[in-house]
């Protein structure tokens, strides 16, 4: 499907204009834990998941697919104080509802067959407590035809 192709590189191109140019990618984007950490702990990736098809027009098919879109950062680890960690979190989440603003604008800057960007969800936070890095996952709903 070359419009989950388009679609999650358009997604990619928002999270970047948003993140700007300290922020790399995930080289394992399905398992975090396995990325080094080192020196780069501001990382973002899309992962494309499952997609139900909705009632759409003749010729074509119209399909709502979840996109997750992962954010990391690195936090400061003090038994006497969690204040950095809990900033940290906070800074991606509202990052993660820039980010869908803007995809919300652009349409995942794929407007001929994206139609609708709708539902944000971001998980509860995880940390990788050996890296001293926290992962934010924000799934958006993507409504997109496909002709027949």
């Amino acid at each position: 499907m070359a419009e989950v192709t388009n679609i999650v590189a358009g997604l990619k191109t928002n999270m970047t204009t948003i993140l700007g140019p300290t922020y790399t990618e995930l080289s394992n984007a399905t398992l975090i834990e396995s990325n080094s950490f080192k020196g780069a702990n501001k990382r973002y990736s899309v992962l494309a998941q499952g997609l139900d098809e909705v009632a759409g027009t003749t010729c074509h098919v119209t399909v709502d697919q979840r996109f997750d879109m992962i954010l990391t950062d690195s936090y400061y680890s003090s038994i006497k104080n969690d204040s950095d960690k809990r900033t940290k979190t906070i800074g991606l989440q509202e990052l993660a509802f820039d980010i869908y603003k803007e995809v919300v604008n652009t349409k995942a800057n794929t407007p001929a067959s994206v139609m609708l960007v709708d539902t944000l969800a971001v998980a509860d936070p995880s940390y990788l407590e050996e890296d001293n890095v926290v992962v934010i996952t924000a799934t958006i709903t993507i409504k997109y035809r496909k002709t027949l």
